[in-house]
């Protein structure tokens, strides 16, 4: 949980926000009825996962913007929790190993919206000491590479 932490704190937020569009990610557990967030109509959270609409996308991004800067553990704890989840994290719903497959790689390639890849395998990253931001993987060894199929 850890290592999933220190990587999405490092992501870039409109990088979450399409994390959080493929996972069954929800922020009603930290908005309350006494939340300002419910009472903020662009931030309503059943309505800013739209990446084909760019003005709800961009009200998406700055929810995101929001509670990293305002809930940061309660938001960090969350969405790690879904991106792990065995019900609909990250790794689930496998479709198809496109490693060696080259015409359901350009099948794929034609979609109109980002999709979930899954790499499998052994990976070994690791932190030079005095480095921090740096993740460094020198040694791999790649099995197979999935398109995550939930709701493309």
């Amino acid at each position: 949980m850890d290592f999933v932490r220190w990587q999405i704190e490092r992501m870039q937020s409109e990088t979450i926000y399409y994390i959080i569009n493929k996972i069954d990610f929800s922020l009603d557990s930290l908005m309350d009825a006494d939340n300002r967030y419910a009472h903020d109509e662009p931030y309503d959270p059943d309505s800013w996962l739209s990446e084909y609409d760019e003005e709800t996308k961009n009200n998406g991004i700055a929810l995101i913007n929001r509670m990293r800067r305002e809930n940061t553990e309660e938001f960090y704890n969350e969405l790690v929790m879904g991106v792990l989840s065995e019900d609909c994290g990250l790794s689930t719903h496998a479709q198809a190993d496109i490693l060696r497959d080259f015409d359901l790689i350009s099948d794929f390639n034609e979609w109109p919206v980002k999709i979930g890849i899954i790499f499998t395998g052994s990976f070994h990253p690791y932190i030079e000491a005095g480095s921090s931001e740096n993740l460094k993987m020198d040694e791999y060894e790649l099995k197979q590479i999935w398109i995550r199929n939930y709701d493309e």
